[in-house]
């Protein structure tokens, strides 16, 4: 005779929730459905001054593994760590309160995570930007196909990629991508740093990474990260943003030599990703927000591009955007004046959503909007047969950009 069913491991999803009424909702029923059922679900109401709370207490009121939490506003960090000490679950998810989930998304990761004695298990995501009518305008997919579809990774091979899987897959800065064990967050008293406003969730990654044993990295796309408040915080002019991606790059470049000597080819992509960075930083310091005068504007740019660590990365980066190309030779001369009136002229001409987005002016058919579609057609394709040189060509649009792909494509067709 037959033992009765294997009990099941509580999974705690934390759920930070300010000001949420419009969409809370959504969340909350992606959550409650899904197929995946022994979970504990914390929603943190961090002083909302809407319905939030009323909305959060019904869903209590209706479903037994709903708990709510009601706290003073102090911010999305202090708001999930307080849901981490009254987490019981074996196994912890964040998710934000205006995202989001696929309904197999905690049945995926719960059974990952068992098949392989995972630590960690990271799975991709779509971002959805929302037009005001709530549907979706663009999609933009974020996975580890270039990696694999069901990579598993020792400690030792974690730590040797973890610069690619970094710059290639922009998988590891977010938390609700990914389950964690709550044992090693209770044993190393991990928390958010309460005293940051950009970049908390990657501190919080980093500290964990540290006690990883084994990793698994899903290509499936099973969160769904929702663009709907355009006055978020990541849309704000903040002063220190440089610094604060200076001391993220850090933080991880410490964590990781730490453990392995990097390869030269892992130097080379945690570089590359550093000049992403500065790129954004400099582009930021031309947001409409931005209160700054030219001459102030200047001086920091000077002191972006005069910083030891980003001159080092300009000189060995293979990589970077061909539409900054020229930034190369302008940081390796300190040529403030040309970096200053460039960027100025792109702010001029585009919107602050355009800079980011990387999307051409309605004037022209920028060659990233065509390696975008490139991209996507080449998805449609692999969706409907497997076929490794379709593979590699999308691999190449992604990662090096059409004229990269060109080349390539051409060498090979030169050799044959």
């Amino acid at each position: 005779m037959e033992t009765s069913a294997k009990q099941e491991k509580i999974v705690s999803i934390i759920i930070p929730v300010y000001n949420a009424e419009k969409y809370l909702g959504y969340c909350l029923n992606s959550i409650v459905s899904q197929t995946y059922k022994d979970l504990e679900i914390i929603l943190v109401n961090d002083g909302s001054t809407d319905d939030s709370l009323k909305i959060c207490d019904n869903y209590a009121f209706l479903d037994s593994r709903v708990r709510v939490i009601n706290i003073a506003n102090r911010g999305v960090s202090n708001a999930r760590n307080v849901g981490l000490k009254a987490a019981t679950g074996e196994y912890i998810e964040f998710a934000d309160a205006d995202d989001v989930l696929n309904p197999k998304m905690v049945a995926t990761l719960v059974d990952k995570m068992d098949t392989y004695q995972s630590d960690i298990i990271i799975c991709g995501f779509e971002m959805v930007s929302l037009d005001s009518n709530q549907q979706p305008r663009d999609i933009i997919h974020f996975n580890s196909r270039i990696l694999g579809e069901e990579c598993v990774y020792t400690q030792k091979l974690f730590f040797e990629k973890l610069s690619c899987i970094l710059w290639k897959t922009s998988l590891l800065e977010c938390p609700w991508n990914k389950m964690f064990r709550k044992d090693i967050i209770e044993n190393h008293n991990l928390q958010f740093p309460i005293d940051k406003s950009l970049g908390e969730d990657f501190c919080f990654n980093i500290d964990y990474f540290a006690y990883v044993n084994k990793a698994v990295i899903l290509s499936d796309e099973l969160y769904y990260y929702m663009q709907i408040n355009q006055t978020a915080l990541t849309r704000k002019y903040q002063a220190n943003y440089f610094e604060d991606q200076l001391y993220l790059v850090k933080k991880f470049d410490d964590m990781v030599r730490k453990n392995i000597k990097p390869s030269k080819q892992e130097r080379i992509y945690l570089a590359e990703y550093m000049i992403a960075k500065t790129i954004q930083s400099i582009c930021h310091l031309f947001d409409k927000n931005c209160e700054l005068n030219s001459a102030q504007k200047k001086a920091r740019i000077a002191d972006v591009i005069n910083n030891s660590y980003i001159r080092d990365a300009v000189e060995i980066a293979e990589y970077i955007d061909e539409r900054y190309l020229w930034i190369r030779e302008a940081i390796e001369k300190s040529d403030v004046q040309k970096i200053y009136m460039i960027f100025k002229q792109n702010a001029t001409q585009e919107t602050k959503k355009q800079l980011e987005n990387k999307v051409a002016n309605d004037n022209e058919l920028h060659p990233s909007y065509i390696n975008k579609l490139l991209v996507k057609v080449c998805d449609i394709i692999l969706r409907r047969r497997e076929c490794s040189a379709v593979q590699k060509v999308r691999n190449n649009l992604q990662n090096r950009g059409i004229k990269y792909t060109i080349k390539k494509i051409w060498r090979v067709i030169m050799k044959r």
